[in-house]
This record gives C-alpha cells, structure tokens and sequence, in this order.
C-alpha cells in the first residue's frame, strides 16, 4: 500500500526532519490514516476466487464426486452473497494441484479444492493456507490399458509405459498402491500428463497405462479400455487397507485472516449442502448434478454402494482424516516426493467448522 510506503520514506520517530508539533502532528496523523485504511481494505471482498483442481470430461467446468461439485451447480455461493453484491469466481483448472497452487501462491484464487497430495506439496514449499473442511473421502482410482494390449495385472505391466500426473493426488495414490504390490515408480517407465492427455496417448499406443478416476468405469463399459487393477477390489495379501485419497477445502491464509466472517459463511454454506446430500431423498439429485461433469449417473451409483454419501461427503477435520494426511505428508517424505516434513497439526482452523455444525445443529451428524 502507498501509504506504507510514505510512512517508511517519512521514517517517522527516526531521521524525520519537521520539529515540534509539526512533526507530533505528521505521526499522528499518517498513523490515523494508516489505520483506517487497513480498516477499509479489510472489508469485505468484492470478489471470492474459487479455485478446483479438476475439470470434467472434455474439459468442462463441473466436477462430481465432491461436495464443492453440488456447490458450484446449485449455485449455493453466488446464493449466499448475492445480497452482499459479492462475485464468486470459478476456474477449473486442467493442471490439476500445481496448477492451483501456483494460483494460490500468485494471489490469484482465494480458496481452493485441493487434494491431500499437491496440498501437502504446497506447503511443504512455504504456501500458507489454511485448512478449512473435508470435502471427499475415499474416491477411487483405476489402472487402465487399451483394450487389445496383452497385460492382465499390475506385474505385466513393469518396464512398460505408464501415466502418473505428477504433483497430483494420483501420485502418491499410485506410490501407495505399487507399495503394496512390492513395485516402485521405477519398475515402470513413468510419463506425466494431465488427464485430458492420457487417454489419447493411451489409443494411440504411445502409452501402455494410464490411471484415472470414474470415468474409467464409462470408457471400460463402452470397450475403450479395460482396466487391470482398482481400489474398489480388496487389496493384495497380506495387506488389509484399501488405499484412498482425501481431498480438502483450504484458503490463502491471507484472505482468512483479512475476511474471517466472509470465510465462516463460505464453510456454512459447505456444510449445509454436505448435510443436504447425506438425506437419501436426495441422492438422485446429487447424481444428476454429478453427471454434468461428464461421468455417466450409473458409475455414481456403483461408486455411492462402495461408499455412502454420509460417509464420502463427511465435512470433519476428525482423527480420521488427520491422521490420513500425516500418513500422507510422512510417506511423501519417505518417498522424498518432498524435501521436508510438514506439521500437520497446525495447519487447520478448526473454528469455522465448528461454529458451522453448532449452528446448523450438526454436531452429532458425521460421528
């Protein structure tokens, strides 16, 4: 800010060259004007930047599976600040987790959907966020090959050509899943591109592998692909865990600690459309609004079988759910995907999701 600036260049109480009461004055003064303008810029925003670490199908504005997709489709922001005259924009972005953290880290978004991965990149890398609220549990990952190709298992598949979207959730879900397989990424000869290049590369047989999300469920339905492991199927033996991916709501920690009652409503609104898609009157809406992201409304319903929605849309920042980002954040370090240990402990502000089940008489909801 200028004003700053003209205080520093006035080095006020220090070389400042105005005697007596002109120079009590000048300090009082640019101290008062200071202070009212941070007041003043630390009023509400004209705009909310949301940030998605996702597109659907072809590129197209809209996602599923997540609780920030219902949001987006019902409107439910641009509902809540209507009144205020406050813009909500939306940017989904095709680079996935880098590319929302180069957003957050430019100031160009003010909140993001991030999974549990990039996120943990992110402030492994010295980006302040805050965690705000859960918001996806558990989605599944799948292991595709053109459906011609001769591999049958995960095995037949090393030295081959595979597909990992680095810097992604997807990644380290991978990392985890070859673990238990006893493979690394270097059984394999690991590409990376974005999602909506895989599968090109996949028909072309530039690729041998690509891993992928729902929509897998369609092109294997439809004979595009065939898919030759998934984390809806028990795990290998002796293992027990089904490897899964969280992914969060988070904010520049900027914009929280500038608009903390613009933050509360935006985690409000969150929860309450989380507590809308748990009533089983309303899962058939929840899949429609899903499926305009492209993903057919039948794998959505073979998904929500595998995992309810009370359960997928759970909101908690619970033992559950920290816990898993430690796990993740200390297998990202032991993998050296990053360069340091990252705290987990202080990295949510519990409050505004606290204050949003008390007064929505949530609080027993999710347990």
């Amino acid at each position: 800010m200028a004003l700053w600036r003209l205080a520093g260049s006035l080095q006020i109480g220090g070389a400042l060259q105005i005697g007596g009461a002109l120079a009590t004055f000048c300090r009082i003064t640019l101290v008062l004007v200071i202070a009212l303008a941070s007041i003043l810029d630390a009023g509400e925003p004209a705009r909310i930047r949301f940030g998605v670490s996702s597109v659907g199908i072809g590129g197209r504005p809209a996602v599923g599976g997540i609780v920030t997709g219902l949001v987006h489709a019902r409107g439910a922001l641009e509902a809540e600040f209507a009144a205020d005259g406050i813009a909500v924009e939306w940017t989904f972005n095709k680079g996935a987790g880098p590319q929302t953290n180069e957003q957050l880290a430019g100031g160009l978004i003010d909140v993001a959907w991030q999974g549990d991965f990039p996120a943990l990149i992110g402030r492994a890398q010295g980006l302040s966020t805050r965690l705000l609220l859960a918001d996806g549990r558990g989605g599944f990952v799948h292991l595709a090959v053109h459906p011609d190709a001769p591999a049958r298992s995960l095995r037949d598949l090393v030295g081959k050509r595979m597909v990992i979207f680095k810097g992604t959730a997807t990644q380290l879900l991978v990392a985890r899943i070859l673990g238990q397989h006893g493979l690394t990424e270097r059984d394999f000869k690991i590409i990376t591109l974005d999602a909506q290049s895989s599968l090109p590369a996949l028909y072309s047989r530039d690729v041998d592998a690509v891993w992928g999300g729902a929509s897998f469920l369609d092109l294997e339905a439809q004979g595009s692909v065939r898919l030759v492991l998934s984390t809806r199927d028990p795990p290998p033996a002796p293992h027990r865990e089904r490897i899964r991916a969280y992914t969060a709501i988070l904010a520049a920690s900027d914009f929280v600690d500038r608009h903390p009652a613009i933050v509360q409503r935006i985690v409000s609104v969150f929860v309450r459309t989380a507590a809308w898609s748990a009533d089983p009157a309303n899962t058939e809406t929840v899949i429609d609004l899903w499926s305009r992201s492209g993903t057919s409304p039948e794998v959505y319903r073979r998904d929500l079988a595998a995992l309810p929605l009370r359960e997928r849309l759970s909101p908690l920042l619970d033992t559950q759910c920290l816990d898993h980002l430690r796990t993740v954040a200390q297998t990202a370090f032991d993998l050296r995907l990053i360069r340091r240990q990252v705290s987990i402990d202080d990295w949510p502000a519990p409050h505004f999701l606290a204050e949003a089940l008390r007064a929505q008489n949530l609080e027993q909801f999710w347990k």
